[in-house]
């Protein structure tokens, strides 16, 4: 059986005589195997993971690890998406975020195996999709994301452990690190007025295995400052991107919970009780002062 990886375009409706409730309608979808053959008549691998749109609304971006693409999609017409073509990454994309309408900034990891990390950071112009900058992110990116006033990119180079070795157990080194990249606008060229600082998160308090941080997700709030999750250390960092610095770290602490199955035994039994690490995943700021976590528990 052929899986079709697809981009659905969502209406967030709200009607005014209703407010109670809210709704979500399907304006469209994209099988993203139209980018390589208008009725997805392919053999070709091709899948959408991340996702962003540019600030005029106008076109999506999305990154395929399986095929090692960026694609674009015209939603010019939203009910109409069309294919607006694609960029070989030179890796496996990992994130994607626009700046303005103008690039879009890609994570590539280019890592052979676990122990030989590499990534790059790539500058795509949205309206020749030319490569115009790639800088060299000296491990294995995660995530990312763009300060609102453009003035900086954050990304997570997680250098994440092998699950096959020791059963995937803490420390797994190289550790991973933070990048952050200062963004200059108003020069014509990324490459050469662009820069990027490494900023160490190892041996930070309140995290459970100090020396492997594997840093995961990211936001920045209206102060530029990054908060970033690390999930197996059930830890968040905060970071000020102007000064580069660490501004806090902390552990995420446990909870509990009550009236559940616990027990591998062919029965459902909601009768137990459970307390784990919150182990803190996707992240969000709410305001300058809040955040909000996705919690994985898994680890």
């Amino acid at each position: 059986m052929k899986k079709i990886a697809l981009i659905c375009l969502l209406y967030f409706w709200l009607p005014k005589h209703l407010y109670s409730k809210k709704f979500f309608i399907r304006v469209s979808t994209f099988p993203v195997c139209k980018q390589l053959e208008s009725t997805c008549n392919t053999d070709i691998a091709i899948n959408a993971e991340s996702v962003t749109s540019t600030s005029d609304g106008k076109t999506l971006i999305y990154s395929s690890g399986l095929d090692k693409t960026i694609g674009f999609i015209d939603i010019s017409d939203p009910s109409v998406p069309l294919p607006k073509g694609y960029v070989s990454a030179g890796g496996e994309p990992k994130a994607v975020a626009a700046l303005g309408s103008k690039y879009i900034l890609a994570c590539i990891n280019t890592s052979t195996d676990f122990i030989n990390l590499s990534g790059k950071l790539i500058v795509i112009s949205v309206s020749t999709k030319a490569i115009v900058a790639s800088f060299n992110l000296g491990g294995q990116p995660s995530a990312m994301k763009i300060s609102n006033d453009g003035k900086y990119a954050v990304i997570t180079i997680a250098n994440e452990r092998n699950r096959s070795l020791n059963s995937g157990n803490m420390p797994q080194l190289p550790p991973g690190y933070v990048v952050i990249v200062d963004i200059n606008s108003s020069s014509p060229n990324p490459q050469t007025s662009w820069t990027l600082t490494t900023v160490a998160i190892a041996g930070l308090p309140g995290l459970d295995f100090p020396s492997d941080p594997e840093p995961r997700s990211v936001d920045i709030n209206g102060n530029n400052v990054a908060v970033v999750t690390l999930p197996v250390n059930n830890a968040i960092v905060l970071i000020d991107c102007k000064k580069k610095s660490i501004f806090n770290s902390f552990t995420a602490g446990s909870t509990s919970i009550s009236k559940v199955d616990i027990l591998s035994n062919k029965f459902i039994e909601n009768t137990g009780t459970r307390t784990a690490n919150r182990e803190p995943d996707g992240v969000a700021w709410i305001d300058n002062c809040h955040i909000v976590t996705v919690d994985r528990g898994d680890f």
